[in-house]
């Protein structure tokens, strides 16, 4: 290979560069945007998390006091009045034992 006038071995030539940086930038752009999407998709998730949290501690405190509990065994945070299925797993829920 030969060198071509007034460069050296290993040089890029201004376009080049310019073609390499642009690339560059580019990519970073790319990067950045998705990590914009994926914390704008954990916050939707929390917020989901939080008013679903806000909806069970509401559902809780509406319980009458000295009714029969039921409760997921695998969810203990899902509680319900009366029996049904889990909304998290789908389980039977199980009447909750007086003094849990």
């Amino acid at each position: 290979m030969q060198n071509m006038p007034g460069m050296q071995h290993g040089e890029m030539q201004h376009g080049e560069m310019k073609m390499e940086g642009q690339s560059q930038m580019q990519h970073t752009g790319d990067i950045e945007a998705q990590k914009k999407a994926a914390a704008e998709e954990m916050k939707k998730t929390s917020d989901q998390m939080k008013a679903t949290s806000d909806q069970m501690k509401e559902r809780s405190d509406e319980m009458k006091p000295g009714a029969a509990i039921y409760t997921c065994p695998m969810h203990p945070q899902v509680q319900s009045d009366k029996p049904g299925k889990c909304p998290i797993c789908g389980m039977t829920l199980v009447k909750k034992k007086e003094g849990q």
